[in-house]
């Protein structure tokens, strides 16, 4: 009897054994989080990706995938900006709409892009907090201008790109994102690319209350109370 028990009860420590064994593990994702020290955001991106030097002026990082021949990367500039802060924050959407237009977009990819294409244009846009705006393109990039983590296809002058673009305002400064990937391989890449922009996080520069509480008033030691007059009564003021 009693060797029949322990018989039973190996049994089931080893079929318990085999079951752990079998039991497929957690998914790790791993992330880097990038954090600028002069312009208070932050954002993640996959911690296989690597920072790379920024090539365009006021970049601040510049991320490049580890698939080569894709050429997918971020980069966020910022700058500062102080035309906006003459608007209140309720009318910020409706100043940003106004001067970062299809009119603008037109100008500032054929600035910085060889050969572009608006693909779509659209207002508002979101770098977390910032009032934005955002434009899709397919563009050239010069093989001139690339990095060694993007080396590949020697024999090509030029890769067509497709990208995204935001561009946003928040207090005195001007957020700017840009992601892209080989045209061919874009697909592979845009939810990742709209992952990484959801992930960007600006320092909070505006008070969350529209009257502004400069401060904690209701903790101050002297306090007049005023009583309730109650239910079929009246105060003369």
């Amino acid at each position: 009897m009693f060797k029949s028990i322990f018989s039973r009860f190996f049994s089931m420590i080893g079929l318990g054994t085999c079951l752990l064994a079998a039991a497929p593990t957690a998914a790790k994702a791993d992330v880097y989080v990038y954090t600028d020290p002069d312009y208070k955001y932050m954002f993640s991106v996959p911690d296989s990706w690597a920072m790379t030097t920024p090539h365009t002026p006021n970049t601040r990082v510049r991320f490049t995938s580890p698939v080569p021949d894709d050429h997918a990367f971020c980069e966020i500039a910022a700058q500062r900006d102080g035309r906006f802060q003459i608007y209140p924050k309720r009318h910020m959407g409706t100043a940003v709409n106004e001067n970062f237009d299809a009119s603008f977009w037109t100008d500032e990819v054929r600035r910085r892009f060889d050969n572009p294409h608006i693909l779509h244009v659209r207002y508002p846009a979101g770098i977390d907090k910032a009032d934005s705006s955002m434009a899709q393109l397919a563009y050239d990039w010069p093989v001139t201008e690339r990095t060694a983590s993007a080396a590949g296809h020697g024999d090509e002058d030029v890769i067509r790109m497709r990208g995204l673009i935001l561009t946003g305002v928040y207090g005195d400064t001007r957020y700017t994102m840009t992601c892209g990937a080989r045209l061919e391989k874009y697909h592979r890449w845009s939810k990742l690319f709209g992952s990484i922009v959801s992930s960007v996080t600006l320092d909070d520069r505006y008070n969350m209350f529209p009257t502004g509480y400069y401060r904690d008033f209701l903790s101050d030691k002297y306090k007049k109370t005023i009583p309730h007059p109650g239910l079929g009564t009246s105060v003369r003021r």
